[in-house]
């Protein structure tokens, strides 16, 4: 269930590192597509999400909103900087306070089989391009089911992609 999931900043962070790495930078559309992907495949081959945070239907296919606003400040441009180091803001409940710790990051939080898994369909999507991405997700039944601003659930996806 949900304690396995992974925070989807960091499902982000590991999109946007590793592009860097492979001379592929990503746009923050671009970002938003890989995302459902990365969650779309996760749920067909793993029977579980990998994130728990919702994907919306927006106009240009599907958003985690949360990850869209952190980087929408890129625009339509790639998002050059790897993201190494991180502020983390949480609520410690031994405290009762909100708590903001630096951290530095570590790709070793992924399992090494989903961290394979991602990495392969960064590599398969290296060379589509944002809108082409874009297309794709307009094809499928999640999207065209779903209306502006709806949550593109993860039941949609389950049944779509087993």
């Amino acid at each position: 269930g949900g304690e396995d999931m992974y925070d989807v900043m960091d499902v982000a962070r590991l999109i946007i590192n590793y592009s860097i790495k492979i001379r592929r930078p990503v746009s923050n559309l671009k970002l938003q597509k890989l995302l459902y992907f990365v969650q779309a495949t996760f749920i067909g081959q793993y029977g579980e999400a990998c994130f728990e945070e919702p994907i919306v239907h927006w106009r240009h296919g599907p958003v985690v909103e949360s990850v869209y606003r952190k980087y929408k400040a890129y625009g339509a441009e790639n998002i050059t900087e790897a993201e190494l180091e991180y502020f983390s803001f949480y609520f410690d409940s031994q405290k009762m306070s909100f708590v903001t710790e630096k951290k530095i990051y570590d790709e070793k939080i992924f399992k090494y089989s989903h961290l394979l898994t991602i990495r392969n369909i960064i590599e398969q999507y290296k060379d589509v391009s944002p809108w082409e991405m874009v297309e794709l997700t307009h094809n499928e039944a999640p999207w065209k089911n779903t209306d502006r601003n709806e949550e593109i659930t993860v039941e949609m996806i389950k049944q779509h992609y087993s």
